[in-house]
C-alpha cells in the first residue's frame, strides 16, 4: 500500500496543474491563439532547453556512449507497438482523419512532460539516464513517423511530404535539444553557469505549460464525447499495456538492470504525447479526437501509475 500512496502523491501535482489549465480555460483566459502560443513555447523553447540541461547534467562522454549501446530495448518496443497499432487500426477500420492519431496511441508516449518528472520522483535522479533512453526512440518515432503519417492523411498528399519537410519538423521539435546536447557532450564542452541557470528557468516551464495545454484541450471537449467506446478502449489498452508487455518480453532476451527495467516500463505506459493535438491541428486531421485521446489517457494514467508500481514491487520482491 505504501508504494501505491507514494505513486499517487507523485502524480498529484501533475493532476493539479492539469486542473488549473482546465479551470482557466473554462473561464476564458485562454483562447485558441493562446493555446497555440503555449504549444509553441513548450515544443520549440522550453522542452529543448529542459532536454539540453538534463542530458548534459546527467552524462559524461563515456556514459553517453554507453547509453547508445542500451537503446535496443526501447527501439524494439516502439517498433513492436507501432506494428500492433497499425494492425489494430486496419482491423477496427478506423476512419480516415483518425488513423495516424489512433496508431500513435500505441507507440508514442509522453515520456518527457510526464515521464521525466514522474520517474525522478519515483526512482530518483539516477533514473534520468534510462528516461532518455526511451526518449530517443520515442521522440524519433513521434517527429518522424507520426508527423509524416498525419501529414499524409491530412489535406496534403503523401507525394508532397518530402524528406526535407520531415527534417524541418524534426529540427523544430524537442529533438533539437537532444542533438545539441549530444554535440556538447561529444566535444567535451562545458555549459557556462549563467547559461545553465537560464536553461533551468526556461526548461522548468515545460511541465506546467504542457499540463495547462492539456487542460485547455480537455475544456474544448464535451462530457458526452469522453464516452469509452470499443475503439477508445482498445486504444487505451494499446497505450497502457502493449508497451510494458513488450518491455517485459524483450528484457527476457536482452539483459537489463532493475532500474532500467522499471523506468522503461513506466515510460512505455505513460499517456500519449500532448503534442498529438498540435500535430493533428497542423496537418488537418481530427483535432478533437486527438484531444479526447490525450485527455482521457492523461486522466487514466493517474490510476495506471500505482497499478504498475504495485506490479513492479511484487515482481522484484518475489
Amino acid at each position: 500500500m505504501e508504494i501505491i500512496f507514494h505513486s499517487l502523491q507523485s502524480v498529484l501535482s501533475i493532476g493539479i496543474m492539469l486542473g488549473i489549465g482546465l479551470a482557466i480555460s473554462l473561464r476564458g483566459w485562454i483562447d485558441d491563439a493562446g493555446a497555440k502560443l503555449i504549444s509553441s513555447l513548450v515544443t520549440r523553447i522550453s522542452l529543448p532547453c529542459m532536454v539540453l540541461l538534463n542530458i548534459t547534467n546527467s552524462f559524461t562522454r563515456e556514459t553517453f556512449l554507453t547509453l547508445f549501446h542500451e537503446l535496443l530495448i526501447p527501439i524494439l518496443s516502439v517498433v513492436i507497438s507501432y506494428y500492433v497499432g497499425s494492425a489494430v487500426c486496419r482491423l477496427r477500420n478506423i476512419p480516415k482523419g483518425r488513423r495516424a492519431i489512433y496508431k500513435s496511441m500505441f507507440y508514442v508516449s509522453n515520456c518527457i512532460y510526464i515521464g521525466l518528472p514522474l520517474n525522478i520522483a519515483l526512482f530518483g535522479e539516477d533514473s534520468s539516464v534510462y528516461v532518455f533512453e526511451y526518449f530517443i526512440a520515442n521522440t524519433t518515432a513521434l517527429w518522424c513517423v507520426a508527423v509524416y503519417q498525419a501529414a499524409a492523411e491530412g489535406a496534403e498528399s503523401a507525394a508532397r511530404i518530402s524528406v526535407l519537410d520531415t527534417l524541418k519538423k524534426i529540427l523544430f521539435s524537442p529533438l533539437i535539444g537532444l542533438i545539441t546536447a549530444s554535440a556538447v557532450i561529444a566535444l567535451g564542452l562545458k555549459i557556462p553557469a549563467v547559461l545553465k541557470t537560464t536553461l533551468g528557468y526556461i526548461g522548468g516551464m515545460t511541465t506546467p505549460l504542457a499540463m495547462i495545454f492539456v487542460g485547455f484541450a480537455l475544456s474544448k471537449t464535451k462530457i458526452g464525447e469522453l464516452k469509452m467506446d470499443t475503439d477508445m478502449f482498445i486504444a487505451h489498452i494499446g497505450r497502457f499495456v502493449i508497451g510494458p508487455v513488450s518491455i517485459f518480453c524483450l528484457s527476457m532476451l536482452i539483459p537489463t538492470n532493475p532500474m532500467q527495467f522499471k523506468v522503461l516500463v513506466m515510460q512505455s505506459a505513460a499517456p500519449v504525447a500532448v503534442a498529438l493535438p498540435v500535430i493533428a491541428a497542423t496537418y488537418g486531421v481530427d483535432v478533437k479526437y486527438a484531444a479526447i485521446l490525450t485527455s482521457v489517457s492523461t486522466f487514466l494514467f493517474m490510476f495506471v501509475v500505482p497499478a504498475y508500481m504495485w506490479l513492479l514491487h511484487v515482481y522484484f520482491s518475489g
